[in-house]
């Protein structure tokens, strides 16, 4: 892993401004932002580790942990919510036995709940 995000940090300036290209390669590569490679990217850009983990966790295109293969999304919005957003959900929880922002323990699925 670490030369994988050696490469990536590699391919970009070595500025602040270089943050989240360089998170999305490493998402793209690994499907998730391992907490574990923070410290190298924070330390290669010249930011803290607080200022990444910051941004990770502002923008929903990142995330911290292994998804499932397939990513099954419920609308909870208002206008899902009244055409009955709340029974789908809930019947999606009992078949993949799963709440929200949770994955299967084989990495099949996760499920995640969007505006």
């Amino acid at each position: 892993m670490v030369e994988d995000i050696q490469d990536i940090i590699n391919r970009h300036p070595l500025i602040q401004e270089s943050l989240i290209p360089v998170l999305q390669e490493v998402q793209d590569k690994f499907g998730y932002v391992p907490v574990e490679v923070v410290p190298r990217l924070a330390e290669s850009l010249n930011v803290s580790p607080s200022q990444i983990q910051g941004v990770i966790t502002f923008y929903s295109q990142f995330h911290t942990s292994p998804r499932g293969r397939n990513l099954v999304k419920v609308c909870r919005g208002t206008a899902c919510h009244v055409r009955g957003a709340r029974g789908v959900l809930r019947v999606i929880q009992k078949r993949l036995d799963l709440e929200d922002g949770q994955t299967s323990d084989d990495y099949s699925f996760s499920l995640e709940t969007v505006a």
